[in-house]
């Protein structure tokens, strides 16, 4: 029976996915969803005192589709790892890279950048180089 709903203010809504931890300070999850054509969205959520909680500073943006949640620092939240293109010159030939996104302070903070090489695993830790300009 639910007790409560809660309704992402962003996202295209069809392609949403949902990871959540238990284990960790206070059970979390990472709403991923695609925004528009390329983007990707993640929005994180907690349980606090019974409640959902969604802080606002708690969401990332890539502009291409592919993140997907990780605790990258085993701190016990869900962190995230997103692809972001260059677009130089343009989106189909631009180079991609991996970011980074780290759940500190009810925020998910940019960590840094690595170009994507090709067949080469997603990181398994927060990233720390310069990311593109876009």
């Amino acid at each position: 029976m639910a007790v409560q709903w809660w309704i992402s203010p962003q996202g295209d809504g069809w392609n949403g996915s949902l990871s959540c931890r238990t284990s960790g300070p206070e059970p979390n999850c990472d709403l991923i969803d695609s925004l528009g054509m390329h983007a990707d969205l993640a929005e994180m959520l907690i349980l606090r005192a019974g409640r959902l909680a969604h802080p606002v500073g708690a969401q990332a943006i890539t502009n291409s589709v592919g993140m997907r949640p990780a605790d990258l620092n085993g701190d016990g939240y869900l962190d995230v790892i997103g692809i972001s293109n260059d677009y130089r010159p343009n989106f189909a030939r631009g180079n991609n890279y991996w970011q980074t996104f780290r759940y500190r302070d009810d925020r998910l903070v940019l960590t840094g950048c690595a170009l994507q090489h090709r067949n080469a695993p997603a990181p398994t830790h927060p990233l720390a180089g310069a990311c593109p300009p876009v």
